[in-house]
């Protein structure tokens, strides 16, 4: 009969507190550093994603911006005058004031034509003659010699031949008084505007349809116009 070696008996731990104890210090120092593992991942997963989208943003904004340029905005007041940038960088309430003063401080009659387009747009773009006369007495002489013409174009037919035969189209203008009694000064402030039947009108736009005879116009109203900035005026 053989006999086989016996194996060892497991060292019986609950009798060897010290083997206990270090054990438990292991397990729980494994523990912490999967956890701190653990958290690690998660947040590089939590930063790579951040970066992912980051960069996912700015490929899809390049390539907006390459197809899609952005339109640059023209600037609206580019082609203004000195007077009428005051006009508009000029709070409404103090307007006709600011205008009144930069005119008597340089005699520069464009500020009294930005004062007289922020008067008319306020009227529905329109006011009488003698009105726009005793708005303007405030600044520069009313009264004077001077007179406003409108030139009336026209075409009529006469003949260059034989009766009934040859007739030929001859374009005429006829030269009418609009205005009259006004000084120097008031018919330059007025001669950007419009003026029929005793009125005086802030026109920003005319169009011309052909008629027999003359053409016709047609008015757009500044107050009526999109492009003009009711804060402006």
């Amino acid at each position: 009969m053989t006999n086989s070696p016996s194996k060892p008996f497991p060292m019986n731990t609950s009798i060897n507190p010290i083997v206990v104890a270090a054990r438990e210090a292991l397990t729980v120092k494994h523990r912490a550093s999967v956890a701190a593992a653990n958290a690690k991942y998660e947040r590089d997963l939590e930063l790579r994603f951040e970066a992912a989208e980051r960069k996912r943003k700015s490929d899809w904004i390049a390539k907006e911006r390459y197809d899609n340029p952005p339109v640059r905005l023209p600037n609206p007041h580019a082609s203004l005058t000195d007077a009428g940038i005051v006009r508009v960088a000029t709070e409404p309430g103090d307007r006709y004031r600011v205008l009144g003063e930069c005119y008597m401080a340089t005699k520069d009659l464009d500020f009294l034509v930005e004062s007289l387009k922020v008067f008319l747009y306020r009227s529905k773009s329109k006011s009488k003659v003698s009105d726009v006369l005793e708005f303007l007495a405030e600044w520069i002489p009313a009264a004077g010699n001077e007179k406003v013409y409108t030139d009336i174009h026209s075409t009529h037919f006469i003949s260059s031949g034989p009766v009934g035969y040859g007739m030929k189209n001859v374009p005429a203008t006829e030269r009418r008084v609009i205005a009259s009694g006004l000084s120097p000064e008031v018919v330059r402030v007025l001669q950007g505007f419009k003026i029929k039947s005793g009125v005086v009108y802030f026109v920003t736009n005319v169009e011309f349809e052909d008629h027999p005879g003359q053409p016709v116009e047609r008015w757009t109203f500044a107050h009526q116009d999109d492009t003009c900035d009711p804060s402006e005026y």
